[in-house]
């Protein structure tokens, strides 16, 4: 199911979501010194009827809050929310509309924050912009249970599409040749291409799909990607000096022992943007042959370790994967996920490679 059809049903939760948001924001505000914090009872004076206000004062300054709770904050639900407010002009003065959710995604809050509409997660994230009182808190993962429409986006056989779409960002598609493309059921196309469209990544035009935010796409991607456990069996071989030599090496020996493969990480990134440090090798295979280590004299080792491999459980590991230098690497898609998991230097890699491999 879309969102769309499970708007109801989450709207009836909204007495749950209420109390949650009344002890969250009352902890948050506890927080902040120097501030006065009274709860007071809801009102339709300003036009609207949040759940409940909470007042602010520091000295003689003033702020009313009228927080609005929801059970999910996803980017349709804050659009059609925010399209019912009067514009920020027309509030009194020191009123802010607010809205608390368990998680506001980075695209959601960026809405927010174009109409000045600030908002407080039970995730940790915040922005609010009160004249006299500012705080901005990013980066939170979400600590709730993903909603099922974001199981589906980015299950493995919905991540072919999405794959797909990021690929060629400017491109339109009909569902048929999606389907085709990405090599999936035109059933799932369809789901998958009416959740994004519930999410605002996409639209449809004249019965051809494309996407709308590739960005806002990629960073949620990202968001739920890096919350995956990737295992990875650690070895140490010696590893010659020049990582394009190693990963060489090891390429032949796949090869030679029948196994595909496909490097990512780092190294992988090496071959693609200049003067990153890497200390080890990150390599995708199809099967971990005894040949294929006995060939590069590694060793399994409980940590550390210069070569990492993952035993893929799915081919879509694969898909889009190429050779450069007379090596298989991951797609670029991929390769970014994949660095932004491995987090400290990986996450500066992934950024270095977005900025000179992306268009978005």
């Amino acid at each position: 199911m879309i969102l769309k059809n499970t708007y109801n049903s989450l709207e009836n939760k909204g007495k749950s979501a209420i109390a949650d948001a009344e002890k969250y924001i009352g902890r948050f505000l506890a927080e902040i010194p120097d501030l006065a914090v009274t709860k007071e009872k809801p009102s339709p004076a300003e036009g609207v009827r949040p759940d409940f206000h909470i007042e602010l004062r520091r000295g003689d300054q003033r702020a009313i809050l009228l927080i609005e709770a929801k059970p999910v904050a996803e980017p349709r639900i804050v659009a059609d929310w925010m399209a019912r407010l009067p514009n920020a002009r027309d509030w009194p003065e020191g009123h802010y509309p607010i809205l608390c959710a368990s998680y506001v995604s980075p695209k959601a809050a960026e809405m927010l924050k174009s109409r000045q509409v600030g908002y407080i997660d039970l995730s940790g994230n915040c922005w609010l912009d009160l004249g006299f009182l500012f705080v901005e808190r990013s980066g939170h993962p979400n600590r709730f249970k993903e909603p099922k429409e974001q199981q589906l986006l980015f299950a493995a056989r919905a991540s072919r599409i999405l794959h797909t779409l990021l690929e060629n960002p400017a491109k339109e598609w009909t569902l048929q040749e999606l389907a085709r493309t990405a090599g999936v059921s035109l059933g799932l196309v369809h789901r998958v291409t009416k959740a994004l469209e519930e999410r605002l990544f996409a639209e449809k035009r004249r019965g051809r799909f494309s996407l709308d935010d590739p960005s806002g796409l990629l960073d949620a991607w990202r968001s739920f990607y890096v919350g995956k456990r990737i295992r990875w069996q650690r070895y140490y071989w010696p590893m010659p000096q020049d990582v394009r030599a190693g990963m060489q090496e090891i390429g032949k020996s796949a090869k030679a022992a029948e196994v595909r493969y496909a490097f990512t990480g780092p190294a992988a990134a090496s071959l693609l943007v200049p003067y990153l440090m890497v200390s080890g090798i990150h390599c995708y295979v199809d099967a971990l042959r005894p040949d294929l280590l006995d060939s590069l004299k590694a060793d399994p080792v409980a940590s550390g370790g210069n070569l990492w491999f993952n035993v893929i459980q799915r081919e879509d590991v694969f898909l889009g994967s190429h050779q450069i230098e007379g090596v298989f690497v991951v797609s670029d898609v991929h390769m970014y996920l994949d660095l932004c998991a491995l987090g400290g230097r990986g996450e500066e890699a992934a950024e270095t490679l977005r900025e000179t491999r992306f268009r978005f």
